[in-house]
């Protein structure tokens, strides 16, 4: 770890001695100041992977290591999420040079292991998601930016180990976006029949178990409705979906 204090935030559990998180610096541009993180994503970060091992002498957990997993200097990374029974890292990130406040980000994949109790290594570097345009795509949305801007994560994003459901801004709407992490295909899920499409699609969560999502739907003259999404993620390409 750095010598100076790192500002550390949305951490996740790997398996039970393995933690991921987001750290950013503790300055910005040399002064000695924490900004907030509210529309300021483009402040330096990176992720990091920290192992415990269980002290028998003290009778708890310390330290045993603590690994960088992204270069600040080359990638601004946050939001890291883990699918279940794998060490894949699923986060958003930038590639440097950018300066503008809430720019586009992608998805990116890590796939992390721990050799030993002291020792956490990256096997992969940090691969960009190709994300092609979204099949589906209602014509009033327009060429999709090919872009993603998405203020972080749900909690629970998968549908299954290859697939995310994400929530992001596209023109004048936010929509769902149901994402597979291997190819960069993209569709975007919207109400079947005659359901209006428009407003805002915000995740909560997502359960694999049963491939069903908790969203909210709200426009400027509603307030957020909670719907139960079931999700098709084999073999359904048209986006459509039931709720």
């Amino acid at each position: 770890m750095p010598e100076h204090v790192l500002a550390c935030g949305q951490p996740v559990l790997v398996d039970a001695t393995t933690v991921v998180f987001t750290a950013w610096s503790p300055t910005w541009h040399g002064q000695p100041q924490r900004l907030g993180i509210k529309f300021c994503y483009n402040r330096p970060s990176a992720l990091y992977a920290i192992t415990f091992d269980f002290d028998e002498q003290k009778k708890k957990y310390v330290v045993a290591n603590v690994c960088r997993m992204t270069d600040p200097n080359d990638i601004v990374a946050r939001s890291p999420r883990v699918f279940t029974g794998t060490r894949r890292v699923v986060f958003l990130g930038r590639q440097l040079p950018f300066v503008v406040h809430n720019a586009g980000v992608n998805i990116y994949t890590l796939d992390i292991t721990t050799t030993t109790t002291t020792t956490t290594t990256t096997t992969t570097t940090p691969r960009r998601v190709p994300l092609s345009a979204p099949t589906a795509a209602p014509t009033a949305l327009g060429s999709f930016p090919r872009m993603l801007y998405c203020g972080q994560l749900a909690t629970h994003p998968f549908a299954d180990a290859s697939t995310v459901l994400l929530s992001t801004v596209w023109r004048a709407h936010v929509v769902l976006l149901r994402v597979n992490i291997d190819t960069g295909d993209a569709v975007v899920l919207q109400p079947p029949g005659d359901g209006e499409f428009g407003g805002a699609y915000n995740v909560l969560d997502v359960c694999a178990v049963s491939r069903r999502a908790l969203i909210t739907h709200s426009t400027p003259s509603s307030p957020p409705r909670a719907f139960v999404v079931p999700l098709r993620v084999d073999g359904d390409g048209d986006g459509t979906a039931a709720w």
